[in-house]
């Protein structure tokens, strides 16, 4: 009897999926230091190490096509460039007489964009802040002029941007659980959430766009207190990099959907 021939498409898979990924940079110290940050978090959660790199090796293999290298790496000061919107509502020089945001040149002295990248701390150069603001659709053109289209800069559009925000998110959160671990009892770092486990599925969409609004206030309140203290502190004072982020979650939304079909 003739044996059956060995499929070969889960080796093809892999190989495919090897190929895809080679095209990816070489781990550099940002990303190193997220995956060790992950790796005690999981260990701690009680996960064996050993289980916990063969599901690491086998979600890399079996990661759909749509998963490939877009962004060029994650570093903590990616976006810092968000920082310029931030000094455009707050120096007089780039309002109106009305308080609305004011239309300034790209290059230039004050008022200027570039003038505003300069002011950036730890000094950001105008041709990374303008590749953000550019790619991400944060200005709008007035003639010559540019003025911003909102508050904040969105990387949704651009997949590379996006996914180097996304590595410097996960950076900052995995940071605050290692610190609340090692020191929290002495001196915790603010991690706070709010859960409502029956949220109703056709409500998410108005109660998001009301809590953005909400939480832009909150973190525009809190941006100019760290403001202030930073720049009142004397100039020999040790310096670090401060970080408040809110992000929302959205958990069992098909679960909850097939239970309502089911009771029906």
């Amino acid at each position: 009897m003739a044996r059956k021939p060995r499929s070969t498409g889960g080796i093809q898979r892999a190989t495919r999926t090897r190929r895809r990924y080679a095209a990816g940079a070489p781990l550099d110290a940002f990303a190193n230091e997220t995956i060790q940050l992950f790796v005690r978090a999981m260990v701690r959660g009680g996960y064996s190490a050993a289980a916990l790199e063969s599901a690491v090796k086998a979600a890399v293999e079996s990661s759909p096509p749509s998963v490939r290298p877009t962004g060029s790496g994650g570093r903590p000061d990616f976006d810092d460039a968000a920082h310029i919107l931030t000094l455009w509502s707050r120096d007089p020089d780039y309002l109106s007489p009305s308080g609305s945001l004011r239309p300034v040149p790209v290059r230039g002295p004050a008022p200027s964009i570039e003038a505003l990248a300069e002011k950036v701390s730890p000094p950001l150069t105008f041709e990374e802040a303008w590749t953000q603001l550019s790619r991400t659709s944060t200005l709008q053109q007035v003639g010559e002029l540019y003025v911003p289209r909102r508050e904040a800069l969105i990387h949704l559009g651009d997949p590379q941007q996006l996914s180097s925000h996304n590595l410097r998110v996960l950076n900052c959160a995995l940071h605050t659980l290692e610190h609340n671990f090692m020191n929290g009892l002495s001196e915790p770092w603010y991690e706070r959430s709010v859960q409502q486990a029956v949220f109703p599925v056709d409500a998410v969409a108005g109660y998001l766009e009301s809590s953005i609004q909400r939480s832009m206030a909150f973190l525009k309140a809190e941006d100019a207190i760290a403001s202030r203290i930073a720049e009142s502190a004397s100039p020999t004072q040790p310096r670090c990099r401060l970080n408040l982020n809110l992000f929302y979650t959205l958990r069992d939304a098909e679960a909850c959907d097939r239970q309502d079909k089911d009771r029906s």
